[in-house]
């Protein structure tokens, strides 16, 4: 997961966002979440930072440029600069970073098939909770804190929308900053 800032070109306050690879076997899938905003992309890039993705449908071709912590992307006729801010690994989890995670959503549409915990159950740092798949692919959603299952929303075969929530967590003593 990368932590962004997005800085508009016209000024203004800064809004963070974050960018993350979904699955570790389809490296072109990202979410890109903004607040409580989740957005599915793909995306594939080439060595000299020309690329496309496919959003909502529509192939959109871009160019991004890195100079330190600042990436600038050419994108629709408008050039967006972003800074980097965390750069940090984890699972797919469909919550926001910054403090212990309280839920548990679902990154993108798909199935859940398999829910490795019950009601009452103490988990560990990214300790596979759920397993879903979405557009062929399997993901293992996970938190990076350990923790208690305060309640599970969803079932095995159950189809779920991108931010469903999955189940409700109670981080562990320590973790809830």
């Amino acid at each position: 997961m990368i932590k962004l800032l997005l800085k508009p070109a016209g000024g203004g306050d800064p809004v963070e966002v974050q960018l993350a690879n979904v699955d570790r076997k389809s490296p072109h899938l990202f979410t890109f979440q903004r607040a409580d905003e989740i957005t599915q992309v793909v995306a594939e890039v080439d060595a000299n930072g020309a690329g496309s993705m496919r959003l909502a449908g529509r192939v959109i071709p871009f160019f991004s440029h890195r100079s330190g912590r600042n990436v600038d992307v050419w994108l629709d006729g408008a050039i967006h600069r972003f800074e980097i801010v965390d750069r940090t690994a984890r699972r797919a989890t469909g919550s926001v970073a910054g403090g212990a995670k309280t839920t548990l959503n679902a990154p993108m549409p798909g199935t859940i098939l398999k829910i490795n915990v019950e009601v009452g159950d103490t988990f560990s740092p990214s300790q596979a909770l759920v397993i879903m798949e979405s557009m062929k692919m399997e993901m293992t959603l996970s938190v990076p804190h350990g923790g208690t299952i305060a309640e599970i929303t969803c079932r095995a075969g159950q189809l779920v929308e991108m931010g469903a929530l999955l189940a409700r967590l109670e981080p562990a003593k320590g973790d809830e900053t």
